[in-house]
């Protein structure tokens, strides 16, 4: 690889889905550019355009993007169920308890129409987890961004977290101030204690969400 890459310029740059790639300029051919992609079959070398090309068409995709998130009818990745809710879902998330560590999770946030939030939880993306009136689940929720993190009490009954109003109020303030880039840490205290946490990374349209139920 190196004798490619005497003297040669690269920069990082993530694609929409937020992908990892790497530009470099080749010496004796200023303005070209490979995409370098490492996979477990070794290393992959792709022609793409200049570099600027590059940074203007990210520009444009950003700038679009922002323009869709002030159309009144946006509602991003918010699913509306009318007369009732809107979720967001995460499928990214990750939860550790006695028997296992950084397993797959799944969490479902909602939205009801008498103005509450729950959060249904998946273990291994597909186990639901659950609770009873005669046993109740108690959890610890904390949500924060990098700049800042508040504290909630969450209860389970029968199949997902429920926030009083005050506490469904104060995440929706969050969501709707900050938008990216939210994570969520649940922390359960009953036999089994456990821990959850995934990152709702656009949580644009919920109003509009709401508008349309």
């Amino acid at each position: 690889m190196d004798k490619y890459f005497v003297n040669s310029e690269y920069e990082e740059y993530k694609d929409y889905f937020g992908n990892k790639h790497y530009y470099y300029s080749l010496d004796g051919k200023l303005g070209d550019y490979i995409d370098i992609e490492c996979n477990d079959y070794g290393i992959k070398f792709e022609y793409i355009e200049p570099l600027q090309s590059i940074r203007v068409k990210k520009q444009k995709e950003e700038y679009a993007e922002k323009i869709r998130r002030l159309d009144p009818d946006y509602t991003g990745k918010w699913y509306v169920l009318k007369d009732y809710y809107v979720e967001l879902e995460n499928t990214e998330g990750k939860f550790s308890n006695s028997v296992t560590t950084d397993s797959k999770l799944k969490a479902i946030l909602k939205y009801s129409i008498d103005n509450k939030f729950t959060i249904e939880l998946y273990e291994y993306g597909k186990n639901q987890v659950k609770g009873s009136w005669s046993n109740e689940k108690q959890y610890t929720v904390y949500i924060r961004n990098n700049e800042k993190s508040i504290g909630l009490k969450g209860y389970n009954h029968h199949h997902a977290i429920e926030f009083s109003d005050e506490d469904s109020k104060k995440i929706m303030d969050f969501l709707l101030s900050y938008q990216e880039n939210i994570t969520f840490h649940i922390l359960a205290f009953d036999y089994s204690k456990a821990d959850y946490l995934f990152t709702i990374k656009d949580a644009y349209g919920l109003e509009s969400a709401i508008r349309q139920m």
